[in-house]
């Protein structure tokens, strides 16, 4: 579920890569995954930090429809151009597809080997995002100190928990799986 998620979300991005990225050989393609997610994130956490809209599953799912009608909007306008693009270019697409499942899967099973959450900086990670999945509105509270809000930089913990609620996985799972998406999304 969840590597199929970030599969959709790249895919729902593509269209507007394709646009915008027009100058480069594969058009964004690589990392439409990264864009998409990271342009999802940056709305909710804005919309959070102004008190315009509540971090509630309902509004990630309603962001995530925003970036898909966006890029059919794009995908309507540029249809002849990307399929020729994608016709031209599908080894390459399959390609980036196979790299991302393989380090996806490869970083899973060596995940697999220590899944524990109590090493290391980890347990802050999984606090700051159980934190961000329990907040209405950003900054999200600390999860230490009663009362006050996070003061570290959180932007990739917001990403795991915008996963985490669209997905619906448990945070104690999800945690396990953006370890092992990290290194995939950098490939």
């Amino acid at each position: 579920v969840w590597w199929l998620t970030v599969e959709l979300i790249g895919l729902s991005a593509f269209p507007l890569t394709f646009a915008f990225f027009r100058f480069l050989p594969d058009r964004g393609y690589a990392f439409s995954k990264m864009f998409g997610l990271t342009l999802a994130v940056y709305t909710l956490w804005i919309a959070g930090t102004a008190h315009v809209l509540p971090y509630r599953r309902w509004s990630v799912i309603l962001v995530f429809a925003l970036i898909f009608l966006a890029s059919a909007a794009v995908l309507a306008a540029r249809r002849e151009r990307l399929m020729s693009f994608l016709r031209q270019h599908w080894p390459y697409v399959l390609a980036v597809e196979a790299l991302f499942t393989l380090a996806f899967a490869v970083g899973l099973y060596l995940r697999s080997f220590v899944p524990e959450i109590s090493f290391g900086e980890k347990a802050m990670d999984f606090a700051f995002i159980n934190a961000i999945l329990r907040t209405d509105y950003f900054p999200a509270n600390d999860p230490w100190l009663s009362g006050h809000s996070n003061p570290l930089y959180y932007f990739g913990h917001i990403a795991v928990a915008t996963l985490t609620k669209l997905t619906a996985i448990p945070s104690r799972v999800t945690f396990n799986l953006s370890v092992a998406l990290v290194p995939a999304l950098a490939t």
